[in-house]
């Protein structure tokens, strides 16, 4: 269990929801504390309009991190001396990062695609970004991802697979009174010509649909959520890696989703299946099927939170913990 006071060995303390964080990245304000040895601080990085989106994974990461028995503190905007660092949305920390080096040895759990980086051009400066990684951990939910990294020059310590599984604390509390369900796809995110077209033919079939660029976190998510029979997330361009941060959150919470899913994921048929996955041009009709077939959302909504129990999460987590032990006791012998 993942609280703000002591749980047996595991004491997780919590900062400020993000949602609440009024910093913009321009003026971002890092906290740098004196840390403990045996601290593992996970800190999101980011202002208003970033911390959300990684918030979820960031809970996820903490609490698996306590129910291990470390002492674990769950942060916005925080970077500890001692202990170990796992920091999410180092890109937006370029300019800080110049006048203030990270820790040696942190671990960057990185969200972007640099197995697709036109999935956010413009939006990430990869020439000071990966710089930052050579010598730190580098832990990623994506295998394209990780085999991109492999193939890159990046001078990390190590890159491993880490992908996002379930957390008690990311499930949104239940509805006090019933809400019908009145919209029938959901999609929250940007918003281009790609998915504007998927969005436009799930109308053109008869559907109501709900789309939402931005605001959707915490109590307005929640509503959103219950008030949907289907969740539809597509990438931004063709073969995006996969929005684990965005679908796991909904899989936690029991959600029927409709998606795309580039085949290197490589995450297991009990995880895919939990899924309706469909290529960008069998969207639309997926979502139609996916509304009119109550017991086949019924199996997704019942398959969904199991698939990230799976001891593939645990495996993966206890590896990197493991990577990254045994580099500390090289480094330190050495």
């Amino acid at each position: 269990m993942v609280s703000r006071a002591p749980v047996a060995s595991a004491t997780l303390r919590m900062n400020q929801s993000p949602a609440t964080d009024n910093a913009s990245s321009a003026s971002l304000r890092i906290g740098v504390l004196a840390g403990q040895p045996d601290l593992h601080l996970v800190s999101v990085l980011g202002g208003e309009g970033k911390a959300p989106m990684f918030w979820d994974a960031a809970v996820a990461l903490a609490e698996a991190l306590a129910n291990r028995g470390l002492k674990v503190r769950l942060a916005t905007n925080e970077v500890a001396r001692a202990g170990t660092n796992f920091l999410f949305g180092v890109n937006v920390l370029t300019a800080w990062a110049r006048r203030s080096a990270l820790p040696r040895g942190s671990v960057i759990v990185n969200s972007e695609p640099i197995a697709n980086p036109e999935q956010v051009a413009g939006a990430v400066e990869w020439s000071q970004y990966l710089p930052m990684l050579d010598g730190m951990h580098v832990w990623d939910y994506s295998a394209r991802n990780v085999e991109a990294f492999a193939r890159s020059s990046v001078s990390a310590l190590s890159v491993s697979w880490v992908p996002v599984g379930y957390a008690a604390r990311n499930v949104a509390p239940l509805p006090v009174k019933p809400i019908a369900q009145d919209i029938d796809v959901l999609f929250y995110g940007r918003m281009n010509e790609r998915r504007l077209h998927v969005l436009n033919e799930c109308r053109g079939l008869g559907l109501v649909v709900s789309a939402a660029s931005s605001g959707c976190v915490e109590e307005a998510r929640a509503e959103m959520l219950a008030r949907s029979k289907v969740v539809l997330n597509m990438g931004w361009v063709n073969d995006s890696v996969f929005e684990q941060y965005r679908v796991s959150y909904l899989m936690n919470n029991g959600k029927a989703v409709v998606t795309e899913m580039h085949p290197d994921e490589r995450l297991p048929e009990a995880y895919t299946s939990a899924l309706a996955i469909a290529r960008y041009e069998d969207l639309a009709e997926t979502c139609v099927r996916l509304v009119k077939d109550a017991q086949w959302r019924a199996r997704l909504e019942a398959a969904a939170p199991e698939a990230l129990k799976l001891p593939l999460f645990a495996e993966c987590l206890d590896d990197a913990l493991a990577r990254m032990r045994r580099h500390a006791r090289e480094n330190a012998s050495g």
